[in-house]
């Protein structure tokens, strides 16, 4: 029988989402079937972004890749750190528990997670230091959410109105105009609060236009500190209208597009990844 049967992060309350600034609290739970020899027991808060893909193909593929460390510290909760001793403790069969706390920095970028191996993660992990032996190791990860503060964003309450047109054309034919006002009444919103679309769509030309959609859409820019970028779209929520016949038109009126639980505008304090929002009809 092993003599290791627990090995647990346990965060106390239960808080698998953290704000910036919060103090974080758990234990490590310890239970042996026997006595076990070890240098120690130690508890290690992490923080960071990493971005990795690659760019070309065969022989001229190149990897770009970066990262950055919000926070990576260490706490011995039993025996010493490695660098200071190599004395053998022994933990005794039966539960041990060991109490923690983490003040987390105020400037932290927002959990996320992208496509290739791009991420910002955070997570706590639990070493059992075993001289001569495999270490036994547990990882707990958490989220972080940092709040964009509109307040401080200079025209997050102003109206925003854009026009376009584009001229249709079929062997060399061309046929008038499809047309399209859009207006929304602000450019700043919180997740939960949906976005009032208007819009006036004329459809001038000689065919028929299938359905009109008002889409928003997540930009994300992954980037190395040596230059390197790449950008990667996700849709967030969808509205769709109908045809719209040849020399007719649609008026969306008030429509509402629900804004889901995403991350905040810009990712500040992540100088690697950065996020935008936009609206597309």
């Amino acid at each position: 029988m092993p003599k290791l049967e627990r090995f647990d992060i346990v965060f106390e309350p239960y808080q698998p989402i953290c704000l910036a600034g919060q103090c974080l609290q758990g234990k490590l739970v310890i239970v042996l079937n026997a006595d076990m020899n070890m240098r120690g027991v130690r508890i290690r808060f992490r923080g960071k972004a990493h971005v990795y893909w690659s760019e070309g193909s065969g022989d001229s593929e190149r990897m770009c890749t970066d990262s950055e460390e919000y926070f990576d510290q260490t706490k011995v909760v039993l025996g010493r750190a490695p660098h200071e001793t190599n004395d053998v403790v022994v933990l005794p069969a039966g539960q041990h528990i060991f109490p923690f706390n983490f003040m987390l920095p105020h400037e932290l970028p927002s959990s996320f997670e992208g496509r290739f191996d791009c991420f910002i993660r955070y997570w706590v992990e639990g070493i059992i230091d075993k001289p001569w032996k495999f270490d036994h190791r547990v990882k707990m990860p958490f989220t972080v959410v940092t709040f964009l503060d509109l307040n401080q964003e200079p025209g997050a309450l102003t109206s925003a109105q854009v026009q376009d047109s584009k001229t249709v054309c079929c062997c060399c034919c061309e046929s008038g105009p499809v047309t399209c006002v859009f207006r929304i009444d602000r450019i700043g919103y919180v997740p939960g609060e949906s976005i009032v679309c208007n819009a006036e769509i004329t459809n001038n030309s000689n065919r028929v236009i299938w359905s009109s959609k008002v889409i928003l859409y997540m930009e994300i820019t992954y980037k190395t500190h040596s230059g390197d970028k790449l950008q990667e779209r996700k849709n967030i929520a969808k509205l769709e209208k109908g045809q719209i016949s040849e020399g007719g038109s649609e008026i969306w009126s008030g429509e509402r597009i629900l804004i889901p639980p995403v991350p905040p505008s810009y990712l500040r304090d992540c100088s690697i990844i950065t996020i935008d929002y936009y609206l597309m009809v």
